[in-house]
């Protein structure tokens, strides 16, 4: 859909040998989300201006390629690009406070494009429009919206706005230049998940620029890593995030605040012992970690309330009571969801998209909403529930620095030693898990800071089991229960 090729844009004023994007190339197919990332400076946002024609052409020189479906742009004539701008090619700036006229009431502003773009449409017609994007940029109230001045919005509803007049013409290219940078984080998690939405429902391709790595994470499909002018680094978001090659990569993603950081001075175990006033049991396998997260370990024989996970994790290749309805009750419209293989057509049958499904087999992992979740495998399990030899330990998920074990059901066993973790979330009892004696015996093998048994009643035990497994446990391994 856009490709760019060798680009180069040199500032008539900058010294000779100084670009300031110098010879990329990268692609981005249709429908997806690439975001590039970058100290200021690297060059980020003179590509964006460049794919956009905003460049002032007397004031620089440029030359490579960029094709946007099919049609070479960056040397077509300013006539060709004018009436691209806004009909294919939409753009949200960084400053919604000063992006607005502020003598002009926000609904002129957000149709105005349309004036340029569709002179035969009637007053009625463009004030029909830009209420409709302004709905879709999910403002309260559009029509009372279209009537106010900008001095009368917060930040938030400026952003939101200048959504709205990127996406009237509903483009096939979507430039986001830093739209979250003056935006304090929760009014940023609200725009990001906006930007998803109109992505997954209309198709549109965006093209997201950052210098904040969790902001790229949380969003892009892949990411570009740029450093003075060039593209240092490229791939999936989960590759470059796991696995990062370049120095320049790693020390930005160092950079990136984790919540461990600031107990730096405690000892690992006291940092642990804060982390566990985080984790709530909420119900049933369901647990919220970080005060953000909710993850649902192998989500069975739930009430029919609604749960709204964010992330679901299926431990086992099959169960006998396992069903799409079960996935169906826990989720929400962006849920992701990770399992082995077998599961996967129940996820696609409780109506999750394939999108978000990440299948793992034993011993891979993935980065999952900025949580970086890991299968871990188990062999020679011999409950007659695991149709296969080769069961599942559950999951390891590390968030600010900490190691969390989501147990599945498993005998205790060589394997199990191979775990590594701070702290174990262990289900004690009942119907389909472990006993108390057996659950203890795995948490003393892998010898957690911590371990935190989970009882659900009939389902999964009661409160008695989880006070033997307490008490069979090492005296070093802390032991918290439920809340």
């Amino acid at each position: 859909m856009l490709e760019v090729k060798n680009l180069r844009v040199h500032f008539n004023n900058a010294a000779p040998d100084r670009f300031a994007v110098d010879g990329i190339s990268f692609r981005v197919k249709t429908g997806g989300i690439l975001g590039i990332v970058g100290e200021s400076g690297s060059g980020k946002s003179v590509t964006a201006m460049a794919i956009s024609g905003l460049l002032v052409r007397r004031d620089c020189t440029y030359e490579g390629e960029v094709w946007l479906d099919g049609k070479e742009i960056l040397h077509c004539e300013r006539e060709e690009m004018r009436a691209m701008q806004g009909e294919d090619i939409g753009v949200i700036f960084q400053e919604p406070m000063s992006s607005f006229d502020p003598v002009m009431k926000i609904g002129k502003q957000v149709e105005e494009s349309l004036k340029v773009h569709h002179p035969e449409m009637t007053k009625e017609e463009r004030r029909k429009a830009a209420i409709e994007a302004l709905t879709q940029a999910e403002l309260d109230d559009p029509e009372t919206v279209y009537e106010k001045y900008p001095h009368e919005l917060s930040g938030g509803m400026l952003q939101r706005c200048m959504i709205a007049a990127a996406i009237i013409h509903k483009p096939k290219l979507l430039l986001a230049d830093e739209p979250t940078t003056a935006l304090d984080v929760t009014i940023q998690s609200q725009i990001l998940k906006l930007l998803k939405k109109i992505n997954k429902t209309s198709g549109t391709t965006i093209l997201f620029i950052s210098h904040n790595m969790q902001v790229i994470r949380k969003l892009s499909q892949r990411v570009i890593v740029m450093q003075r002018g060039k593209i240092v680094e490229k791939g999936t978001v989960e590759k470059v995030f796991l696995h990062p090659q370049h120095p320049y990569t790693q020390k930005l993603i160092e950079s990136i605040p984790a919540r461990d950081r600031h107990l730096r001075d405690l000892s690992h175990k006291e940092a642990v012992m804060s982390d566990l006033k985080n984790i709530k049991i909420l119900t049933h396998s369901a647990i919220r970690l970080e005060g953000e997260k909710i993850i649902y370990s192998d989500p069975f024989h739930l009430s029919d309330e609604p749960h709204d996970a964010d992330i679901i994790l299926v431990t086992h290749d099959h169960y006998d009571h396992f069903s799409a309805e079960d996935i169906a009750k826990v989720r929400k419209e962006d849920s992701r969801l990770v399992c082995p293989a077998s599961v996967k057509p129940l996820a696609l049958e409780a109506g999750i998209p394939e999108e978000q499904i990440t299948v793992l087999a034993p011993g891979e992992r993935s980065l999952i909403d900025s949580v970086v979740v890991s299968a871990v495998p188990s062999y020679n399990v011999n409950k007659k529930f695991h149709p296969k030899e080769n069961g599942w330990l559950g999951y390891i998920v590390t968030m600010g620095g900490l190691r969390y074990w989501i147990a599945g059901d498993t005998d205790d066993n060589e394997d199990i030693r191979k775990i590594s973790c701070d702290i174990a979330l262990v289900p004690v009892g009942g119907t389909y898990t472990m006993t108390a004696e057996e659950a203890a015996a795995v948490v003393n093998a892998i010898h957690p800071k911590f371990a935190v048994p989970m009882h659900y009643g009939d389902i999964v035990g009661s409160e008695e089991d989880a006070k033997r497994f307490a008490s069979l446990l090492d005296p070093e391994i802390g032991c918290d229960f439920a809340r």
